[in-house]
């Protein structure tokens, strides 16, 4: 994959006290990819930004203690807090 144009940045600080850094399109504010600290060996992104139906359904949820009461996961798959 390729990221080809601008992009601005800004970086939070996690309950961990781990850093991510946010990288969005400045024109339109779609989230491009996320760099996390703690495993610089990785970069997010967003499933969102490609035209794709086929993506496999996910196989593993994190940080599912912020998620909203209305957010149920159907599939069977593994979830760590």
């Amino acid at each position: 994959m390729i990221l080809d144009g601008d992009v601005t940045s800004y970086t939070r600080l996690c309950d961990s006290g781990n850093q991510v850094q946010y990288e969005f399109c400045p024109a339109c504010g779609t989230t491009m990819r996320l760099l996390l600290s703690d495993a610089t060996d990785f970069v997010v992104v967003p499933v969102g930004l490609f035209n794709n139906n086929e993506f496999p359904q996910p196989t593993i949820s994190i940080y599912e203690q912020r998620k909203h009461g209305w957010v149920h996961f159907e599939c069977t798959m593994e979830h760590i807090e």
